[in-house]
């Protein structure tokens, strides 16, 4: 849950800098990328810890956190749920 509620400060954070509402920011992001921005934020993660699992030896643990997830047990599961499985 951590992970979630850093994105939606971040979220606050560049809809103010762009003076919208957070609702109308995250319409308009929708609208442009095609994702929410929690959908995009985890797309992005995801496709780093893949890379990680590819090119280093560092535990999933340890690339759980990097990536920004501060339950590494829930971690295997949001790979598997993206049809990804590190073994």
């Amino acid at each position: 849950m951590g992970a979630e509620i850093e994105v939606i400060h971040i979220h606050l954070g560049v809809a103010e800098l762009a003076e919208l509402s957070l609702f109308h920011f995250s319409r308009v992001f929708k609208q442009s990328t095609g994702m929410t921005p929690l959908q995009f934020v985890t797309r992005e993660r995801m496709l780093l810890a893949q890379q990680l699992i590819r090119e280093t030896s560092r535990s999933l643990i340890e690339i759980a956190l990097e990536v920004g997830y501060t339950s590494p047990s829930h971690f295997p599961e949001v790979l598997a749920d993206r049809g990804y499985d590190p073994q």
